[in-house]
């Protein structure tokens, strides 16, 4: 999280988040709306601008989805990355 804060950067994070969980039978129980409020923002040129995951497109269909700022989308990859280390690291040890 000592990166500069960018959409590109919080996408990595998540999917390494996913990844490592996915690898460790861990589930991270991502609400699927702030998931898709986070990627539909993070993915959209138009949302995001240059920080997009996409250069630009024309809009095929009227984007129905409630976008979220970049510090909403800090909080969702603390908060995942705190859930994540919790899950991993700390209850493994704790059940030990």
């Amino acid at each position: 999280m000592d990166m500069p804060p960018n959409w590109v950067t919080y996408y990595k994070l998540l999917e390494a988040l996913e990844g490592f969980s996915k690898k460790q039978s861990l589930d991270l129980q991502i609400p699927d709306i702030e998931r898709r409020r986070f990627t539909n923002t993070a993915n959209n040129f138009s949302l995001s601008g240059f920080d997009s995951r996409h250069g630009f497109k024309e809009l095929a269909k009227r984007n129905n989805t409630q976008g979220m700022s970049l510090e909403e989308a800090h909080r969702f990859i603390s908060n995942l990355a705190k859930k994540y280390l919790k899950l991993a690291h700390f209850q493994a040890k704790g059940a030990a």
